[in-house]
């Protein structure tokens, strides 16, 4: 089940997928029928840096930083939060 003014836009379908990844196909019974899809490059590159620091941090006794900083490993690691 496509996306009203969404699917027609899109021709690749990895972009399609990624609505179903985020959870987004339920937003058109939402009434929200027009959306579109624009890579942001620099969210990529701030959203990098984040993992970056989070990698980096020291946590000490902190039981939210300490998660933090393994999400970061985690997601570097993984290649997920790499700058294309």
């Amino acid at each position: 089940m496509g996306m009203p003014g969404v699917a027609s836009e899109i021709g690749d379908r990895g972009q399609l997928a990624r609505f179903h990844v985020f959870g987004l196909e339920g937003l058109d019974g939402a009434g929200l029928t027009e959306i579109s899809v624009r890579e942001r490059p620099d969210w990529a590159e701030a959203e990098h840096a984040i993992w970056v620091e989070a990698a980096a941090l020291d946590a000490g006794d902190d039981s939210a930083l300490a998660a933090f900083h393994e999400e970061g490993v985690s997601v570097l690691q993984s290649g997920a939060g790499s700058v294309a």
